[in-house]
């Protein structure tokens, strides 16, 4: 079974993507799609899918994927994908992630066609924009791909780091050239709206938050403390 987590702020957005995602799907009836929104103005604009409401915490989407993840109830080996309306499968995507798991318990590093797959091209740490994995690597990660701590950015940093510290990452993206498409603002592949005018606005909170974070224990890192 795959579980599609996808927290928006975009409900019409999602819905074109999503629809891509699943005609793009060999066997629709082996995904689960769960939805996370902040109002209930989005809720009602997508009353046909599962959705939850959730007050944002913070300003972007961290929180609410935080909330789709530590409410999850799964079997271990089924598999976890953290979604955004940013994102475009290949034909077959699932097809194709079942095949990464067959022998493979962990979090699985795709090409985005944004970030360089080849190390030595890329300075900094990756990261993981579209997040793959089993349910037995995400409670490891304590139910929580991303960091609660964080508002939008860098949150997708440290899930690297933390996977690589298990021991749980697959990265074969220097041979593996399947391409889950990232449409970034950044990358001119769409325009950027007010919603990535708020993300940006904290940017440097994020980064500076993640260069504290990243001197952590793997332990405290995935302590989750909320109010």
């Amino acid at each position: 079974m795959i579980h599609l987590l996808w927290p928006t702020i975009r409900p019409t957005t999602f819905k074109r993507i999503h629809s891509e995602w699943m005609r793009k799907c060999d066997y629709p009836p082996q995904v689960i799609t769960k939805v996370a929104v902040n109002t209930e103005e989005d809720a009602a604009e997508l009353d046909d899918y599962n959705v939850m409401i959730v007050a944002p915490k913070h300003v972007g989407v961290v929180y609410p994927a935080y909330k789709l993840t530590s409410t999850l109830e799964a079997d271990d080996n089924d598999i976890i994908v953290l979604a955004s309306d940013d994102f475009h499968p290949p034909k077959g995507w699932d097809s194709y992630i079942a095949d990464q798991f067959e022998d493979f318990d962990g979090c699985l590093f795709v090409r985005d066609g944004y970030q360089t797959p080849d190390p030595k091209d890329w300075p900094g740490t990756p990261a993981i924009t579209i997040p793959i994995m089993t349910y037995s690597c995400l409670k490891k990660l304590n139910l929580a791909i991303y960091h609660p701590a964080y508002r939008h950015m860098a949150s997708d940093v440290e899930l690297y780091l933390n996977v690589k510290e298990l021991g749980m990452l697959k990265d074969n993206r220097i041979k593996d050239k399947v391409t889950f498409e990232h449409h970034h603002y950044v990358t001119e592949k769409r325009e950027m709206d007010h919603w990535d005018e708020k993300y940006e606005a904290h940017h440097s909170a994020d980064r500076d938050l993640f260069e504290k974070r990243k001197e952590m224990s793997l332990e405290r890192r995935l302590e989750i403390i909320t109010k």
